[in-house]
């Protein structure tokens, strides 16, 4: 099925939305600058509220966009502090020097542009969504909290649903289960730290333990994407989904779009995972799986569960919530708590 330019300008802006790609700028053509001012290290900016002040109704923004399919531009920084065009359609839209993604026309909705200080310095800036309403911490969860999750549903890959306290506990688990939530299934972030953690974390050194060792991953997408995410991060371990969110919320992992310092597991610069990302996501356009990743909004963390004895009930003994979207813990110090060789490292991209 063939799209004409503008559906596929509008498909790729939804998918753009829905995969999380936020923006640290607008870029306005008419004034040739960033429209809004990026002094703070967070804002949010209605996007109807500012285009209604621009172009007076959402009317005249369309006319406007249909005259001129560049007049917007979603920028992202590079690792280095300067911009990269990202033109996946080929469409020829953003000047060099600038990133943007090229199709932000759901004009009729209330877009929330969120932003951070990232036009003048690289990837530290970031992205935060006004729902943030609890801080993220590293706070072992009470043991009331682990007994009121145990019983949440997870789904396999065929979609059957199972018992979260079936991936840690039963007389056929590990003695010891680390369990990684991750954001999206189509998040580059994630993907890069799974390939990281896969390269280095095996699930035969993990068998050769003196503690019996395994791994789980829950996403929070539609489980119809596990193979497909398995196929692209080369994962070696079981992987489950929390659509419903329910298990993120109670453990305490927090919404953000945040982009935060750039972590050692991820080998790719930005503007790569982004496009790769989209392209990931169009691949899954005809099943309609493309806006089914989950919500961008969602950030994981780690749990290590854990029973002092063998027989023992295992306990929550160590956790990291994450509080950016690629703030997963390092794999060499994954590697130090499960008592792994610290110095092993991913092979350089």
């Amino acid at each position: 099925m063939l799209l004409s330019s503008s559906k596929r300008v509008t498909m790729m802006g939804a998918l753009a939305l829905s995969l999380g790609i936020g923006a640290n700028a607008l870029w306005d053509c008419r004034t040739d600058q960033h429209v809004f001012p990026l002094d703070s290290d967070k804002f949010l900016v209605h996007f109807t509220s500012w285009r209604d002040s621009h172009y007076n109704d959402a009317q005249s923004w369309k006319q406007t966009y249909q005259q001129n399919t560049n007049q917007i531009r979603i920028c992202l920084p590079n690792d280095d502090g300067t911009w990269s065009n990202v033109d996946p359609l080929g469409l020829n839209c953003a000047p060099k020097g600038d990133t943007f993604s090229p199709g932000q026309t759901d004009l009729d909705a209330d877009i929330r542009v969120v932003g951070g200080s990232g036009c003048s310095g690289g990837e530290g800036g970031g992205l935060d969504v006004a729902d943030q309403v609890k801080p993220a911490t590293d706070e072992l969860p009470s043991l009331d909290i682990q007994r009121k999750v145990e019983n949440h549903t997870v789904l396999d890959r065929t979609g059957k649903a199972h018992p979260f306290k079936s991936i840690y506990s039963g007389f056929d688990s590990a003695r010891r289960v680390l369990v990684i939530f991750v954001r999206h299934f189509f998040c580059g972030s994630c993907q890069e730290f799974l390939r990281a953690l896969s390269e280095v974390i095996k699930p035969e050194s993990l068998s050769q333990l003196s503690i019996n060792t395994s791994i789980s991953i829950i996403g929070c997408g539609d489980p119809g994407l596990i193979d497909t995410y398995a196929t692209e991060t080369g994962c070696p371990f079981p992987i489950f989904s929390d659509p419903t969110r329910k298990l993120f919320d109670d453990l305490g992992l927090v919404t953000s779009m945040a982009l935060g310092p750039r972590p050692e597991y991820i080998r790719k610069n930005m503007v790569q995972i982004v496009a790769e990302s989209m392209m990931q996501g169009m691949k899954h356009v005809l099943n309609g799986l493309a806006m089914k990743g989950g919500d961008p909004r969602q950030i994981g963390g780690e749990f290590l569960f854990d029973a002092k004895d063998e027989g023992e009930e295992k306990q929550v003994t160590w956790c990291h919530r994450m509080k950016t979207t690629r703030d997963h813990t390092e794999i060499s110090e994954l590697a130090r708590i499960l008592d792994l060789d610290a110095d092993l490292q991913p092979q350089k991209g």
